[in-house]
């Protein structure tokens, strides 16, 4: 069985309130779990307080000699503390004491705070260092035999007579402590860590962290982390089963499937850029590209690429069918283009490509177009084949150097592709996500308790 120890502050009631005869908080603590190491923390007065008539001392060895246990204690000084009610005068020494304590500790111990003797200042900065989980002890608070605020009498204070007089040390006391559990301030702690998941589009996280929490203080938006989580995975029929479900908002700006996955798509992919997460967003601009290229020719053509192609079989991908191409006089000026761009002349079931379509788009589209799409193929054919070929760290710097064009750059070339192909006209569509994310950070701060 591990040993019990106890921290405390030495408190204006402790060790026996002059004005009712009874433990403070630190004796009383003492009295019921009967601690095998106690620290002490003894501000100037309580240091001036032990010197004079040893109170604090006596009452322990007193106590301890009542029971079978050896008194064990350390008197933690501090003569040069005297603005007590200062909080930042002695946060970082109760955090660097307290963990050197815990330094000590072996497993199978157990760290009690007193939370209930001292200023409210030192009471305040143990349950913000232990709730935020910046030290690793068990609250204790103790209530006053009255249960009533304590009154501070300090005059005439006569240790021994008070330790003779109080009614604690009767065999049927009654034990005032308690476990503190400070559930509304870790509860803001989760809430607070939550909101930087939301904001950093970390929903899976997110969704994991509220699913440990109570059911009851996360209802208000269990269900938009999980609809979060499915879009960025784009799992539209798990999205759409749970918003009917739950009548949630919809934050898909396109609503039709033709579009909506290519725009939902380029947000993932925008996201991964602003998350760091840059091999995996070179890694996805082939199909990317490849779909704006056909929208593109869709939009400046009135044809469809994916037309005149048939799907291959075991690959799942598109092949060019020179038979089907032949048979419209649009795509067969295209196939002529092929033919010169190619030496030995365009052959029947070449994959459809991103650079076939280039070189259509280069013929019919305007400048602003071309050079859009170019710089997005100059991305693709240099940076995601190194990305996808050569191991090594993938970053903004190692694309631009690539490709001479930064992630911003090739964002905006992405943008600008949807706004000539006439899916997306409103630049709102790109705030989508931040959007939804603003959504879920207000549900979350709501108090609807």
């Amino acid at each position: 069985m591990g040993k019990v120890i106890l921290f405390s502050a030495a408190g204006g009631t402790d060790p026996i309130s002059n004005s009712n005869c009874q433990d403070g908080a630190l004796l009383h603590i003492c009295r019921v779990y009967q601690p095998d190491k106690i620290y002490v923390y003894m501000s100037n007065y309580a240091l001036s307080c032990e010197k004079l008539d040893n109170r604090y001392t006596y009452c322990l060895e007193k106590l301890y000699a009542r029971t079978s246990k050896k008194l064990d204690y350390e008197l933690i000084e501090r003569p040069e503390l005297e603005e007590v009610q200062d909080f930042d005068a002695f946060y970082d020494d109760y955090k660097k004491v307290i963990k050197t304590i815990m330094n000590t500790m072996e497993e199978g111990d157990t760290l009690y705070l007193n939370a209930s003797s001292g200023t409210p200042a030192m009471k305040s900065t143990l349950v913000v260092l232990a709730t935020l989980g910046d030290v690793d002890g068990i609250l204790l608070q103790v209530t006053t035999p009255d249960k009533k605020i304590n009154k501070h009498v300090h005059d005439n204070y006569d240790v021994k007579m008070l330790w003779e007089l109080n009614p604690d040390n009767s065999e049927g006391f009654v034990n005032r402590c308690s476990i503190v559990n400070c559930q509304s301030i870790v509860r803001m702690k989760h809430e607070e860590m939550l909101k930087q998941l939301i904001n950093s589009y970390d929903y899976s996280a997110a969704l994991s962290m509220a699913g440990n929490m109570n059911s009851e203080e996360t209802k208000n938006y269990v269900h938009y982390l999980e609809y979060a989580d499915y879009r960025m995975q784009l799992d539209y029929d798990s999205l759409n089963k749970l918003s009917i479900k739950y009548g949630l908002k919809s934050f898909i700006p396109i609503a039709t499937g033709k579009y909506r996955n290519a725009v939902e798509y380029a947000l993932s992919l925008i996201i991964k850029s602003e998350r760091g997460d840059y091999a995996d967003f070179v890694r996805g601009l082939t199909p990317l590209i490849l779909e704006l290229f056909i929208l593109i020719l869709e939009k400046h053509t009135r044809i469809n690429a994916r037309d005149f192609c048939y799907k291959d079989k075991y690959s799942g991908g598109y092949r060019w069918d020179v038979g089907k191409i032949k048979k419209n006089s649009k795509t067969t000026e295209w196939l002529n283009i092929w033919n010169e761009e190619y030496k030995e002349g365009f052959k029947e079931g070449n994959y459809l490509q991103a650079i076939h379509l280039l070189f259509v788009i280069k013929k019919y589209c305007s400048t602003d177009i071309v050079n859009h799409s170019e710089l997005l193929r100059n991305v693709e054919e240099n940076v995601r084949n190194s990305a996808a070929h050569e191991i090594g760290p993938v970053t903004a710097d190692t694309i631009k150097k690539i490709s001479g064009s930064s992630c911003d750059k090739i964002i905006k070339s992405i943008k600008a592709l949807f706004n000539y192909s006439g899916v997306v006209s409103d630049t709102r569509v790109w705030d989508s996500y931040r959007d939804m994310n603003s959504y879920i950070v207000s549900a979350i701060s709501q108090i609807n308790r």
